[in-house]
């Protein structure tokens, strides 16, 4: 009888245990991709919006662009970010030109590189992804 406390002791923690690691796992989903702002070429939203984009960018959430021409769609991580009077400028490390060919579907690479500064403000309709 002396030794049914410690048994009960170790019953409670061992259940406290498993459940509060069940509840621990469930608050902690996995992060995805998810979209903080779309706008179009005059930097007029669509999507989301860009004290979104630049609250994730202030809490260090990876960041990540989408944009479209034509046939060819693109997507690149932005790793130099800067805000400035409520606007985002990213700043993609520079690639390798390419030459999209539609039939049959195919891409060569040019000797030229290429880089870029992209902005909310406009000039190309965007969407910015952050990693949350």
């Amino acid at each position: 009888m002396k030794n049914s406390g410690i048994y009960i002791f170790w019953l409670f923690l061992l259940v406290s245990l498993m459940f509060g690691g069940l509840f621990w796992q469930k608050d902690m989903a996995p992060a995805k991709w998810q979209i903080a702002y779309e706008h179009d070429t005059a930097g007029l939203g669509i999507e989301g919006s860009k004290e979104t984009l630049i609250e994730a960018i202030r809490l260090g959430y990876p960041v990540r662009i989408y944009w479209a021409g034509g046939p060819v769609e693109h997507v690149t991580n932005v790793p130099f970010l800067t805000i400035l009077g409520g606007e985002v400028f990213g700043q993609i490390h520079p690639i390798k030109g390419q030459k999209p060919i539609t039939t049959p579907p195919s891409v060569e690479l040019r000797e030229n590189e290429w880089v870029t500064i992209f902005s909310t403000n406009g000039e190309r309709s965007l969407k910015w992804f952050v990693y949350k």
